[in-house]
């Protein structure tokens, strides 16, 4: 993820933003949340993992990132959803997290 934590905050377009509680050595992590539409939870836990990351199975003050699939219906409900929003934390989709594990993985797109 090289200089992702030089900075407090994060913000990439896709509407992507780092959670501001963090630790320049902590490692990221994930959560994914809502139905996906376009990759198996396999598939996304693999590429996180290939780049550095950690998945989680619910938001903590840990996650720095949120994961939802599909249209907001399949996941305004979700409560890692609801979660996220109550941290502050944004929200990007499953493009958005492919593009930038393959923009921030020294190995590049998997």
């Amino acid at each position: 993820f090289g200089d992702l934590y030089s900075v407090g905050r994060i913000e990439v377009e896709g509407d992507l933003i780092a959670n501001p509680i963090y630790s320049p050595t902590a490692v990221p992590h994930f959560v994914l949340c809502g139905e996906l539409a376009h990759y198996s939870r396999e598939d996304l836990k693999r590429l996180i993992e290939e780049s550095g990351g950690k998945v989680q199975d619910k938001v903590s003050p840990e996650t720095t990132y949120v994961v939802a699939g599909g249209d907001r219906s399949r996941y305004e409900n979700d409560p890692n959803y609801k979660e996220a929003l109550q941290l502050g934390l944004k929200v990007m989709g499953e493009q958005d997290l492919v593009d930038f594990l393959s923009s921030t993985s020294p190995h590049g797109n998997r």
